[in-house]
C-alpha cells in the first residue's frame, strides 16, 4: 500500500485588488472630486501628504515639476492632504506659499488613505486610465523622484500601447 502524503504550505500574503478604489473628496474651493473624473483625462498620480511631514514637504516640489512636465501628456497629478483636524487650517496658505499648482484633495479622516491600505506617508501611486494601480512608492529620499518620473513615463507608453501587457 502506497502512502501519499499531501503537503499544503499556506502563505500569509494575500494578493491585494489591482484596481484602486473609487472615492470622491474635496478639493481646496470645496468642489467635490471624483477618482473616475480624475481618470477620464488618462492616468492619475496621487501623492499622500501632510503640512506636518518632513519627507513630504521634502518631495512636494519634485511633484510640482513633474505637474509641470506632464500636465499637458495625460497624466493629472493630485496632491491628496492627510492633515488632520487641527492642521488643515494650514494646507491653503501652505500650498500658496509653495506655488503648488496640481489640485490638492482633502482626505479628512484618512478614509481614503485606509481604502488604499497606506500605513504611513509620503505614498504616491499611478493609477492608469482603467483604474488599476500601475505603481506606488512609501516614502521619500532624494532620487525617488527620477524613478517616479521613468515610471510616469512608462504608464503614458502602457496607455499608448506600445508596452504590451
Amino acid at each position: 500500500m502506497k502512502t501519499i502524503f499531501i503537503i499544503l504550505i499556506l502563505s500569509s500574503t494575500v494578493l491585494a485588488d489591482p484596481r484602486a478604489p473609487e472615492f470622491s473628496l474635496q478639493d481646496l474651493s470645496g468642489k467635490t472630486v471624483s477618482l473616475s473624473s480624475l481618470r477620464s483625462k488618462g492616468a492619475v498620480v496621487l501623492d499622500f501628504w501632510a503640512t506636518w511631514c518632513g519627507p513630504c514637504v521634502r518631495e512636494l516640489p519634485f511633484v510640482q515639476k513633474l505637474h509641470e512636465e506632464f500636465a499637458d501628456r495625460g497624466i493629472t497629478i493630485v496632491g491628496v492632504s492627510e492633515d488632520t483636524p487641527k492642521t488643515i487650517s494650514r494646507v491653503k496658505p501652505f500650498v500658496r506659499a509653495r506655488k503648488l499648482t496640481f489640485p490638492i484633495l482633502f482626505d479628512r479622516n484618512n478614509k481614503v488613505m485606509r481604502m488604499f491600505k497606506i500605513s504611513s506617508i509620503p505614498y504616491v501611486c499611478i493609477i492608469d486610465s482603467t483604474g488599476s494601480l500601475f505603481y506606488s512608492h512609501l516614502g521619500y529620499k532624494p532620487g525617488d523622484e527620477k524613478e517616479l518620473r521613468k515610471k510616469i513615463l512608462e504608464v503614458l507608453e502602457y496607455q499608448r500601447g506600445e508596452v504590451e501587457e
